[in-house]
């Protein structure tokens, strides 16, 4: 997730006051590259440093008066993006690279390292408190497997109770009840294509079991249709919507990621809606 890291053996020479020839020896701090591998808690951090800093920099000890923020903002930004970089490194141990960095680093700065030193320590330490804050309150993200294992569910749910319904058409009703069957399968497969969009791997699970159970109770079904009337399958899309409906609920309170967590917000939003205008026609309407 983080970029490299000191070796030990590097890390003890910095330590214990190595040679620059003997610093040399450790990987280099490539800030695009670093950057870029950082995830999203961590890039959460970088976007508050430089607001915070720009706040808060002339009331530190080594502030001169007259000095504009952008004598010290690249001092700063090379602590903290350093931190990020490093978050299980010591500022000792980066301490000689960070000076020799700093001539190619100071961009607006007129200043000598003697004179930032302090600084790029402080946006180190400043990063890594807030790294440790964000971590601590953010609760980790589901990972790709473990999103599947949320979605899956209820992509074959919605899957089941889309065929169910389409189904029901040879069962004899009202123009009226065959176009509010028609939007609720139009909702569902509006649904299955925003869940196969989270994971496109959903169709390629093996599923037989699941085929073969749900052949097994189409043939029942089927066996018995005969004899519904259009309130019978009212009364089943609104049971098995509910139904559906509180398993989104309960896939909600997961941890996930910001666009899957969209999607099903919205989805359980227009489950709501359907179910609640489907109660209604049951027990208003003559179907």
């Amino acid at each position: 997730m983080l970029s490299r890291s000191l070796s030990p053996s590097s890390a003890r020479a910095i330590a214990s006051g190595g040679t620059d020839a003997q610093a040399s020896h450790l990987q280099p701090l490539e800030e695009d590259d670093a950057i870029a591998a950082i995830d999203t808690q961590m890039l959460l951090v970088a976007d508050l440093e430089d607001e915070y800093w720009h706040a808060h920099f002339f009331q530190e000890p080594y502030y001169v008066a007259g000095r504009s923020y952008d004598q010290y903002r690249p001092a700063y930004r090379l602590g903290w993006k350093s931190a990020l970089q490093h978050p299980d490194a010591n500022f000792g141990d980066l301490v000689k690279q960070l000076e020799v960095r700093w001539p190619h680093q100071r961009t607006t700065s007129l200043l000598p390292w003697r004179e930032v030193h302090v600084a790029v320590r402080d946006g180190w330490r400043h990063a890594g408190l807030q790294m440790r804050n964000v971590q601590q309150h953010a609760p980790s993200l589901m990972r790709g497997h473990e999103i599947a294992g949320v979605i899956d569910p209820l992509h074959h749910a919605c899957l089941t109770l889309a065929g169910e319904l389409q189904r029901m058409h040879c069962i004899p009703m009202s123009d009226f009840s065959r176009q509010v069957i028609e939007r609720h399968i139009h909702m569902l497969q509006s649904m299955i294509d925003g869940l196969q969009s989270l994971t496109p791997a959903v169709v390629q699970i093996p599923v037989s079991p699941w085929h073969k159970r749900l052949r097994f109770h189409w043939l029942k079904l089927k066996s018995s249709l005969s004899d519904w009337v259009p309130a019978q399958v009212f009364e089943m899309c609104e049971f098995r919507e509910k139904n559906l409906l509180s398993a989104y609920q309960r896939a909600l309170r997961k941890h996930l990621a910001p666009e899957a967590k969209a999607m099903l917000q919205l989805h359980a939003k227009q489950l709501q809606s359907h179910v609640e205008k489907l109660h209604w026609v049951r027990h208003n309407t003559v179907l």
